[in-house]
């Protein structure tokens, strides 16, 4: 529920079971990700090698100005399809780049308090 429990949960493994393996990795960092975008209302998050797509909820809780400075600057990177759905082109054939990049995209999109 939090991303230090996620974290402590993180260490017990280590510790029982010793390093982790890669998809293990994986679906911590996915974990932290889906913490990091439930403020935001994020009802859907997929990334795919050659981009992918964030699908906001009702009433997303996102920077409107970031989202509009993305579409704008990086047209063909970024693109709205409908009022509900953040489109991206972008190489992320590496799967260590994926989760870069929607972190990234979790914290351009984040209201600055």
């Amino acid at each position: 529920k939090t991303t230090r429990a996620l974290e402590e949960l993180q260490i017990e493994m280590i510790d029982r079971f010793g390093l982790l393996p890669e998809p293990t990795k994986h679906l911590f960092q996915i974990n932290a990700l889906r913490l990091k975008a439930q403020p935001l209302q994020l009802e859907r998050i997929d990334a795919h090698a050659g981009g992918g797509s964030l699908r906001f909820g009702k009433r997303p809780n996102i920077n409107p100005a970031a989202l509009i400075d993305l579409v704008q600057k990086q047209y063909g990177i970024f693109k709205l399809e409908g009022q509900e759905k953040l489109k991206f082109s972008v190489d992320l054939s590496d799967v260590s780049s994926r989760f870069e990049f929607i972190d990234g995209l979790i914290e351009a999109l984040t209201p600055k308090s």
